[in-house]
C-alpha cells in the first residue's frame, strides 16, 4: 500500500521545489512564469529542473486530492469532463482561437459574431475555457488571449492536433467499452474502436456494424481533410523534445562499434537516418525504407549523396536488403497489436544475417509508482489510444522481451535503457541465428 504523505511534508516540498525552479530561472536570465499571451508557450527548464517541476507537479495533484477528500476530488475530476470535452470542441469547430488577434481584447459579442455564434453560447464555451486559463476575462464581457489560446491560435499544428483529439480520439474513447465487449481479445485493426466510432463523429459500435477491410487510416482515407490534419497533429508531436531523435542518435552506444549498414524501417523522409550520418562517421550506408509514395519524391542532401538512400517497402512483405549490421524501428510496433507485430519482425529474418542487430525505439510503459502519477498519466493514456485506435498498445519491459520470445528464440534482447530526458526507449536485440 502507498504511503500517504501529510499535508505539511507535501507543503514543504511544493516549498523546496518553487524555490528551485524560481532561482534556476533567474540564474539563466530567464522571465518568471506567466499567463500572458505574449510569455513563451514552454518553459525552458534544464533538465534537473524538469526533474523538480515534475516532483512539484505531483506533490502538487497530491496535495489537491488529499484537501478535497474523496468525493470532493471524485467529483470535481468527473463533473467538468462533458463541458471540457464540447469547449475544447467548440474552441475547435468555431476557430475561436483564430477568430481573436493575438494583441486585441474584444467583447464577447464582436467575437462572436466573427465565429458566427449566439454570443451566450460563445460565452458558455470561453467561460469554461477561462476556467482552464485558455483565454482572459480581463473585463466582465470582454476576452483577450492567453499564452495557451495564443499558442493555438499561431501555430496551426497545434490547433490540428486539438481536431485530432476532439474528433477522432474522443469519439474513439466512446466507442471502446462497446469494442471491448464485441471483440472481446481482438487484434484486428479494423474491429478497434476508432473504426467502429466513425459515423459522422459519433460513436456507433452498439449497432454493429464493421468494415472488415477497414482499419483507422483506410477509413479515413477517403477524407484528404482529415488525412492532413492527422499528419499535422504527427508532426508537432515530433518536435517535442522528449520525442527528438537525437536521444537515439546520442544513446544508441555506437560511439565504440559502429555498424557500417544501417537500415530504418518505416524511415520516411529519413531524418533519423540524416541525424545518424552526421553524427557517426563510420557509418557508409544508411537505407531509409517506407511505403512507395511517401519515399517516391525524397531529395537526398547534397553533403550525404552517397551514404543515405530511399526505398519502398511494405514491412507485411519479406525484407529484401538484406545483410545489413542494424535494422531499426522507430515508432512502428506501438501501431499494431503482438499478432501483426510478430509478423513484421519475421519478416525481416531472411535478410538477418548472424549477429545483426534491430533496434527498436518507442515507448517502454513504466512501472506502477505512487509518486509519479501525473509523469505516468502521459504513458497510460497512450497506451489506451493505440488500443482505441488501432487495437495496438504500448509495451512494457516484460512486453518487449515477451514479443522478441514469441518471434523466435533466435532473437536476444541485449539492453532496455530511456536516455535522460527522452519519452522513448532504446531496446536492442541481437540475432544469434
Amino acid at each position: 500500500m502507498a504511503t500517504t504523505r501529510s499535508l505539511s511534508d507535501l507543503a514543504q516540498l511544493i516549498h523546496s521545489r518553487t524555490t528551485s525552479i524560481e532561482t534556476g530561472l533567474k540564474a539563466a536570465n530567464l522571465p518568471p512564469p506567466s499567463f500572458n499571451a505574449t510569455a513563451p508557450p514552454a518553459l525552458p527548464l534544464s533538465r534537473e529542473l524538469e526533474e523538480v517541476r515534475d516532483e512539484l507537479v505531483e506533490a502538487l495533484e497530491e496535495l489537491r486530492a488529499l484537501v478535497l477528500g474523496p468525493v470532493g476530488h471524485l467529483f470535481t475530476t468527473m463533473l467538468p469532463m462533458p463541458g471540457l470535452t464540447a469547449t475544447l470542441h467548440g474552441i475547435y469547430r468555431f476557430r475561436i482561437a483564430q477568430n481573436l488577434a493575438l494583441d486585441e481584447t474584444v467583447s464577447h459579442s464582436v467575437l462572436a459574431a466573427r465565429c458566427g455564434l449566439p454570443e451566450p453560447d460563445l460565452r458558455r464555451y470561453l467561460r469554461m475555457a477561462t476556467s482552464l486559463r485558455l483565454f482572459e476575462e480581463p473585463e466582465k464581457g470582454q476576452v483577450s488571449h492567453s499564452v495557451a489560446s495564443a499558442f493555438l491560435a499561431s501555430m496551426p499544428a497545434a490547433n490540428d492536433m486539438l481536431g485530432t483529439l476532439i474528433e477522432e480520439q474522443v469519439p474513439a474513447g466512446l466507442a471502446l467499452a462497446d469494442a471491448l465487449q464485441q471483440f472481446p481479445g481482438s487484434e484486428e485493426p479494423s474491429e478497434a474502436a476508432a473504426v467502429l466510432g466513425q459515423n459522422g463523429g459519433l460513436p456507433t459500435a452498439t449497432k454493429g456494424k464493421v468494415d472488415k477491410k477497414q482499419d483507422f487510416y483506410a477509413s479515413m482515407s477517403d477524407d484528404p481533410e482529415r488525412v492532413r490534419r492527422a499528419a499535422s497533429a504527427m508532426s508537432i508531436a515530433a518536435k517535442i523534445p522528449s520525442h527528438s531523435v537525437q536521444h537515439f542518435v546520442e544513446g544508441c552506444g555506437w560511439a565504440e562499434s559502429c555498424p557500417r549498414k544501417v537500415v530504418d524501417i518505416g524511415g520516411s523522409e529519413g531524418k533519423l537516418c540524416k541525424a545518424l550520418l552526421e553524427k557517426y562517421n563510420a557509418i557508409e550506408e544508411a537505407m531509409s525504407l517506407d511505403r512507395p509514395e511517401v519515399v517516391a519524391d525524397v531529395d537526398v542532401p547534397k553533403e550525404l549523396e552517397g551514404r543515405l538512400t530511399f526505398g519502398g517497402y511494405d514491412f507485411f512483405e519479406e525484407q529484401k536488403v538484406k545483410g545489413a549490421d542494424v535494422y531499426l524501428f522507430r515508432n512502428i510496433f506501438h501501431n499494431w497489436p503482438d499478432k501483426y507485430a510478430v509478423q513484421i519482425l519475421r519478416n525481416q529474418i531472411p535478410a538477418l544475417k548472424r549477429g545483426a542487430r534491430i533496434f527498436v525505439n518507442e515507448a517502454c510503459l513504466p512501472e506502477p509508482e505512487a509518486t509519479k502519477l501525473v509523469t505516468n498519466r502521459i504513458a497510460w493514456a497512450s497506451d489506451l489510444i493505440m488500443k482505441m485506435v488501432f487495437n495496438a498498445t504500448d509495451r512494457s519491459k516484460e512486453d518487449w522481451y515477451a514479443l522478441f520470445a514469441k518471434t523466435d528464440e533466435r532473437f536476444k534482447v541485449v539492453s532496455i535503457t530511456t536516455p535522460p530526458g527522452s519519452a522513448m526507449s532504446i531496446i536492442e536485440v541481437v540475432w544469434q541465428g
